[in-house]
């Protein structure tokens, strides 16, 4: 049987340690917990600012700008901070991009602090912060293989997703409850003490393999991914992934209308599909290196397909949120596993450019997905949007099989 992933050693030639060893490891546990404090207050503070902006302008399109300046800037920064990675100390390069992103919250809370703030301010505050994180996934994705050996790479991974998907579940919620309970100032002000956490991670963290320094300087990504096609068709799945994901943000909100419930209920199903995801991880490492990347990433990724069409046509909002917890169970379980094989086959030379094109097709999109998800909803309904991301999703399978690594 052909999968994605190498067919001809195991997936993994060492056991690892149990994820709970690497919370508390001296090189990975510092980078761990800041980035899973630094995440919770990114998400806090972008639902706060959805909410701030609907509350002064009462419209939709208005909101959708949010994302647009959250996202837009992966797209040109993202291929940079790639550049920058496989020349530089990304340790260091990640202090300066999260001091970006404190100055840019710092910023967002001065701008509300008198009260009389209108929509701009919140836009250039998520706007600088967007970039901020926009310069630092690449780094991230390219720092992670080095704190740990490669035995340990399946539970980094998984870990560093659990950061995403519990500040998914936990933070927007939290952005919700504080804004009402304590303003925009307190809350705004929360995002800003994360970036803290994520500056006493990283001054504590120490990689445990230095890179080459000449790393990077000579070979084309182009044309190592022209080598090696079965990355490339991976990275090409990862882009398949973001736009399916986006997926349960734009479609929440019209699936919650035609079910009759409040708009309290996007924040459920936002957060189910995070619950999922969190819930999965204690799963997915155990599964990645029982059957390998392949099949997991496939099973994974059919899940979340399947789950997108019914969340797309369910007629009870009872069966909405069990389905969104399987959808981001398979989705943490597929993308585990596809950025696993990635990260295992691409070497340190090429390492950051390839981190900032999964950066760009994973995050990047998001903007260009909200658009196609949101546009196909109103036009011909959720049913029928919920195709698109999910078709995409089998092609890219279809594509990858067979390719090894």
């Amino acid at each position: 049987m052909t999968a994605i992933g190498p067919a001809a050693a195991p997936a993994v030639p060492e056991v690892g340690r149990p994820v709970r060893a690497l919370v508390v490891d001296r090189r990975f546990g510092p980078f761990f917990w800041g980035s899973l404090v630094s995440n919770t207050g990114t998400w806090l503070q972008s639902m706060s600012a959805v909410l701030l902006v609907f509350g002064i302008t009462g419209s939709a399109t208005a909101v959708g700008v949010v994302a647009v300046a959250q996202y837009s800037g992966y797209v040109l920064l993202a291929p940079v901070a790639g550049q920058l990675a496989d020349r530089f100390d990304r340790r260091r390069l990640l202090l300066v991009t999260q001091s970006v992103g404190l100055l840019g919250a710092a910023g967002l809370v001065l701008a509300v602090s008198d009260g009389s703030y209108g929509i701009l301010p919140i836009y250039v505050g998520v706007a600088v912060t967007g970039c901020a994180q926009a310069l630092s996934v690449p780094l991230i994705h390219a720092l992670v293989p080095t704190l740990v050996p490669a035995a340990d790479l399946p539970g980094a991974v998984a870990l560093q997703s659990l950061t995403y998907n519990v500040s998914r579940a936990v933070g927007p919620a939290l952005g919700a409850t504080a804004l009402v309970a304590v303003g925009p100032v307190v809350t705004f002000g929360a995002n800003a003490a994360s970036y803290v956490a994520m500056l006493l991670g990283l001054m504590w963290t120490v990689p445990a393999r230095r890179a080459d320094p000449r790393r990077g300087r000579r070979e084309s990504v182009l044309r190592y991914l022209r080598g090696h096609r079965a990355v490339a068709a991976r990275l090409l799945v990862v882009g398949a992934v973001g736009f399916a994901v986006d997926a349960v943000n734009t479609l929440a909100p019209p699936v919650v209308a035609r079910l009759g419930q409040g708009d309290e209920s996007v924040g459920v199903l936002v957060s189910a599909f995070g619950i999922g995801g969190a819930v999965m991880l204690v799963l997915a490492v155990s599964v990645i290196r029982r059957i390998g990347d392949g099949p997991a990433a496939v099973i994974g990724l059919c899940v979340l397909a399947a789950a997108l069409v019914v969340f797309g046509n369910v007629v009870s909002y009872r069966v909405v949120a069990p389905v969104l917890v399987l959808a981001g169970a398979g989705f943490v379980l597929g993308q585990t596993a596809l950025t696993t094989s990635i990260q295992r086959a691409v070497p340190d030379a090429v390492r950051g450019r390839v981190a900032a094109l999964w950066a760009v097709l994973f995050l990047g999109i998001r903007p260009f997905a909200a658009v196609v998800n949101g546009g196909l909803a109103d036009l011909a309904g959720v049913g029928v949007a919920v195709l698109v991301p999910a078709t995409l999703l089998v092609l890219g399978l279809i594509t990858v099989r067979g390719r090894k690594t």
